[in-house]
């Protein structure tokens, strides 16, 4: 028997303000992989060369998992909220205004149920 998939329904308003903020106050594009270590506090060669472990939104989502964060910045990258450029995920100025204003936000995830 196959296993059935089950979404899971979560509001990620703080989750989505947590990554828009740690680029706002970084000011510079980040690789994907080098923004979820900065997010969960995860110490990497780049994250101390730059200088990273230094600032104030370092580790601000240290209570989640690199799946969750994974599927958060999915999701803001799909609301247009950031985009991933060569350099790196920058954040753009509809990121910006929710920031100002942010709104709750239902982030779905899909799980497999056994049956």
């Amino acid at each position: 028997m196959r296993p059935k998939k089950q979404s899971l329904i979560m509001e990620g308003k703080d989750s989505i303000c947590k990554i828009l903020r740690s680029l706002q106050e970084l000011e510079i594009p980040l690789k994907r992989d080098l923004l979820i270590d900065y997010i969960i506090g995860r110490e990497s060669k780049d994250i101390v060369k730059k200088g990273l472990d230094n600032t104030e939104n370092y580790g601000c989502g240290d209570d989640k998992d690199e799946d969750y964060w994974m599927l958060i910045l999915d999701k803001v990258l799909e609301l247009g909220f950031l985009k991933s450029r060569s350099e790196g995920i920058c954040l753009m100025s509809k990121g910006k205004k929710y920031l100002k204003k942010p709104t709750p936000i239902e982030i779905s995830e899909e799980e497999e149920e056994e049956q």
